[in-house]
């Protein structure tokens, strides 16, 4: 479980990382160096919000890990 977990979150090295980096990579560059003028804004904000995203899901299926094998620990 915890290889598919680090597989899910995009931890380096394993399948989902090549997916998540590429993406992440391609958002911030069109949202920082290529946007045009009247999208600019909107693409930056996208970008910033897709790379919360991925924390915000690495956070989760984390959680999901510690609760799963060591109980309630909140």
């Amino acid at each position: 479980m915890l290889l598919f977990t680090f597989s899910s979150i995009g931890l380096p090295g394993m399948n989902g990382f090549a997916g998540e980096f590429l993406l992440l990579l391609g958002m911030f560059q069109r949202g920082w160096s290529e946007a045009p003028l009247e999208w600019a804004c909107q693409w930056k904000a996208i970008s910033v919000l897709a790379a919360f995203g991925v924390g915000l899901g690495a956070w989760y299926m984390l959680w999901l890990v510690e609760r799963v094998f060591f109980g309630n620990t909140s």
